[in-house]
């Protein structure tokens, strides 16, 4: 209780082997970046639980890199949290990385006031789950070509996204808004198969699940790539200013709205501005 663990340099665990971190009732790790399972082969895990703290101090030169070209685990729960400052998040860094961010339970809490990518070149799996909560200035599911990138929301978590941000860029995205997660963007577009080659979904399940966007944001369906918007039992997408499909020639956007209380709202709608939109 009350530990406290203070690094001027980053933290690794796992180099080219394992390594773990478990921080708990109260602790305190401070460090000025990290990665987890850094070459490939290696495992990293880190947990942060109990009320402990893992603090990124510092600029945008930072990062917090999971599974970067190995696997990295980085769990988050029963009250702990990781305040990432400036520090950029990446899981599932290079084409071999494997990262898992999971924050669950009440109190559990990953602040970023810089960009969260779920998937640069690799696979990455973001995890918010029994109210849970993440807050983030940017997030990229699934950015480079051949990267993967899941996001799944559920059972009261919420994710919060304070600028434009991308669910399939250049890779595969998927958002799973389910069991009465819910999803808020504030003043800015979110893009759900940003890039051509890319390919976004987002599905918003159950009542009580919904995606919220707050101000002047666009809700953007294939704005170059291939996008998906599925609203099942009770789901609801709310938007201020307009949701478009099929931005370009080339791109494809598709919105499903199916079953009772299940709600898309917008001022406006486009179908296919200049590609394929139903």
């Amino acid at each position: 209780t009350g530990s406290a663990l203070n690094l001027s340099s980053a933290l690794t665990l796992g180099y080219s082997g394992t390594g773990e971190l478990m921080a708990t009732n109260n602790a305190i790790v401070n460090s000025s970046g990290g990665t987890l399972g850094q070459l490939a082969g290696s495992t990293g895990t880190a947990t942060v639980s109990s009320g402990a703290q893992w603090t990124l101090p510092g600029g945008t030169q930072n990062s917090l890199i999971i599974g970067d070209a190995g696997t990295g685990i980085l769990n988050i729960n029963t009250g702990g949290t990781v305040s990432g400052g400036q520090a950029s998040i990446t899981l599932g860094n290079a084409a071999t990385g494997d990262g898992t961010l999971n924050v669950d339970g009440a109190g559990s809490v990953l602040d970023s006031q810089n960009s969260l990518t779920v998937g640069q070149s690799g696979t990455g799996i973001l995890n918010i789950t029994n109210s849970g909560t993440a807050s983030t200035h940017t997030v990229t599911a699934g950015a480079d070509a051949g990267s993967t990138g899941v996001i799944n929301v559920s059972q009261a978590g919420h994710l919060d996204m304070g600028n434009a941000s991308a669910i399939g860029s250049y890779g595969s995205g998927t958002l799973n808004i389910t069991e009465g997660g819910t999803v808020s963007i504030d003043e800015a577009t979110l893009s759900v198969g940003g890039s051509e080659g890319g390919t976004g979904v987002l599905n918003v399940e159950g009542q009580g699940s919904a995606l919220t966007q707050n101000g002047a944001g666009n809700l953007m369906v294939g704005m170059s790539g291939s996008g998906a918007v599925n609203i099942h039992s009770g789901g609801a997408v709310s938007n201020k200013t307009l949701i478009a499909s099929g931005m370009i020639a080339t791109a494809n956007g598709t919105i499903t709205v199916d079953g009772a209380d299940s709600l898309l709202r917008s001022p406006l709608v486009y179908l296919g501005m200049m590609g394929s939109g139903t």
